[in-house]
């Protein structure tokens, strides 16, 4: 039988392999940059775009990585959620669900000031800028 892996030991095992590359390029720069250049100004000089580069692109790998999980924890928290509400759906007296169901569909009312409250903003805008609304017409 073909042995399976979960998705965390796949991340991990390639999370593995990914920083043991980046230390082996870093390493394998250094060794060059120590042959090539006499002075420490030269090596550092040009291990500076590697590490750069090297350490952008580990950071980016695990950063996908993480927002992969958290999106497969979400996905399953969803689906469970799901599954939840559709046995409780099953059970529940059709009138009250329906009603629910309908109050839920309906579109969230607009917020509306009163004429009050538009005066009130009105007047902390002025003592705050030291205009008054006629000052902008």
């Amino acid at each position: 039988m073909p042995k399976t892996h979960s998705a965390d030991t796949i991340r991990a095992t390639h999370g593995v392999w990914v920083v043991i590359t980046g230390l082996f390029v870093v390493l394998a720069a250094f060794i060059a940059a120590v042959i090539a250049f006499s002075s420490t100004e030269g090596v550092s000089a040009a291990l500076a775009p590697v590490t750069g580069v090297v350490g952008a692109l580990v950071g980016a790998y695990f950063g996908v990585q993480a927002g992969a999980a958290g999106k497969a924890q979400a996905d399953a928290a969803r689906d469970k959620a799901e599954s939840e509400a559709t046995a409780l759906a099953a059970v529940a007296d059709k009138g009250p669900a329906l009603k629910v169901l309908e109050e839920l569909r309906q579109p969230e009312p607009a917020t509306v000031l009163s004429d009050e409250q538009i005066d009130q903003v009105a007047d902390a805008v002025q003592a705050k800028t030291g205009t008054s609304g006629e000052d902008s017409k």
